[in-house]
């Protein structure tokens, strides 16, 4: 069949005179593909370009278990990237379902954008759809890496990236810094007498009191396990403890319903809270906010204790 036949009126062809890409495309090689063929993975050649002419290819980054992060239709183009720059590939191209393309050199490609104006407009376009799903992609993925699932507060990572930020920032401003840990009382014995999945639930909803207690910018961390961490940029360490002595009032005078109906008696927690000294590090801050949380449980659980104290 002429490849003038098979080529999609859609796409990086769309509105390209046929005459302007004839000569390159006319010894192209027209590949019948089956499903589930990789045509390119992370680290292979980077001289191949392929168009589609019919069925579909996946993109995938990670690894092929991880999913398709975009898809290439009929009219699109796969691979010039890496192409241009004659790059290692950082990414697996894969046929989904039964598959027809056109594949062509990185030679046939930079002929085809000097020779046509229309096709190099149309490829640009594509490049930029593409770049939106990555950057998109990117911003899911560095969601995924500091976001604790469960409750949707920040996780650790992302304490461990930020806080040297914001504590470089204090430095820099000569603004206060304060930083508050709190943990459920008990918890593990309600894990053990109701279950995880009401623990879960606790987790959650503390999560939920605390989001609301707290002012934007103050930013609620799920530390790990029961252990929460609140970070208090522009705050002194009378304002952290009144913040986080609210929140423990809070969550003691409410109970919590289940979602069965039922409801539990309401969680106490315990605290500690630190100020940022001058010079000190992130580090030191959270150890210093982490023991007095602990002589605040030693000293009876149910209440914040501020450093020193």
């Amino acid at each position: 069949m002429p490849i003038a036949s098979q080529v999609p009126a859609n796409g990086v062809f769309e509105g390209v005179p046929w005459a302007e890409v004839a000569p390159i495309l006319a010894s192209a090689l027209v590949r019948e593909l089956a499903s589930d063929v990789v045509l390119a993975q992370p680290g292979g050649s980077s001289r191949q370009v392929w168009f589609v002419l019919s069925g579909r290819l996946a993109i995938h980054i990670d690894s092929l278990d991880a999913g398709p992060v975009d898809w290439i239709e009929t009219g699109g183009c796969a691979g010039e990237l890496a192409a241009l720059e004659l790059g290692p590939r950082t990414d697996w191209i894969v046929t989904q379902g039964p598959c027809t393309v056109i594949e062509l050199t990185r030679g046939d490609l930079l002929a085809l954008l000097e020779g046509c104006h229309r096709f190099a407009r149309n490829l640009l376009m594509e490049v930029a759809r593409r770049a939106r799903v990555a950057n998109a992609e990117s911003v899911r993925r560095q969601r995924n890496a500091t976001v604790d699932g469960l409750t949707g507060l920040y996780n650790r990572r992302w304490l461990e990236e930020f806080l040297p930020r914001l504590v470089s920032r204090a430095q820099r401003a000569g603004q206060p810094l304060s930083l508050a840990m709190f943990d459920i009382d008990h918890f593990k014995r309600l894990n053990d007498t109701r279950g995880h999945v009401v623990g879960d639930h606790v987790l959650a909803e503390v999560a939920r009191v605390a989001r609301r207690r707290f002012r934007p910018g103050e930013s609620v961390v799920r530390y790990g396990g029961e252990e929460f961490t609140v970070v208090l940029p522009d705050t002194d360490l009378e304002g952290a403890w009144r913040a986080a002595d609210r929140l423990r009032q809070a969550l003691a005078s409410t109970g919590i319903a289940l979602p069965d109906g039922s409801h539990i008696p309401p969680v106490t927690v315990s605290g500690g809270v630190a100020e940022r000294r001058a010079g000190e590090s992130g580090t030191d801050l959270l150890d210093r906010a982490d023991q007095a949380l602990y002589r605040a449980k030693a000293a009876g659980r149910d209440q914040v204790l501020r450093d020193p104290e």
